[in-house]
């Protein structure tokens, strides 16, 4: 009873200590690291830590990785294979590219006719009736244009001037910015 007990005594202490020596080696690994980021002169003084971090962040950050550009190429590609299938249009080009005519089609222009209309090469639609109405048409363009091109002018120095619209041709309202 004696010899079990004191077995399983010497066994709670010798796991103990063995428990409280990793502690210590942890505890000491820890406070080792810790002094080698303070120490200017280690290789894990913590500016050098943080310049790399800083580095390594802007890479990340900035510089694309070896195949970015070829799989956002293949990605694109893939994608618009699927919405827009260009391989049939492909397809119907090459077809219609080899097609051949059973027979000729020709339209003699200079005797075509239609009706009693008959199509002249020289003039297909004669605008010579408007020609005195010319000066005229021009004048009332000229000035259905010029009043709305006066109506954007004000309306723009309204809105320099006060920062909203005076004529709004939105159907959205006037917003003050």
């Amino acid at each position: 009873m004696f010899s079990e007990l004191g077995t399983n005594l010497g066994n709670f202490f010798s796991q103990l200590f063995t428990d409280l020596g990793n502690y210590f080696i942890t505890l000491w690994n820890w406070l080792e690291s810790i002094v080698s980021y303070i120490n200017p002169f280690s290789e894990n003084f913590f500016v050098y830590k943080l310049i790399e971090l800083l580095s390594n962040l802007l890479q990340l950050l900035f510089v694309p990785s070896d195949n970015y550009f070829s799989n956002k190429f293949d990605s694109l590609k893939q994608s618009f294979s699927e919405r827009i299938s260009y391989q049939s249009y492909i397809d119907i080009f090459e077809n219609t590219k080899n097609a051949v005519a059973e027979e000729q089609i020709s339209i003699d222009i200079e005797n075509y006719s239609v009706g009693s209309l008959s199509l002249s090469k020289s003039k297909f639609i004669d605008f010579s009736v408007f020609d005195k109405y010319k000066s005229i048409y021009y004048g009332w363009v000229r000035g259905f244009t010029f009043v709305f091109l006066i109506l954007y002018v004000i309306n723009h120095w309204y809105k320099l001037i006060r920062g909203v619209d005076l004529i709004n041709f939105s159907n959205k309202g006037s917003v003050e910015k």
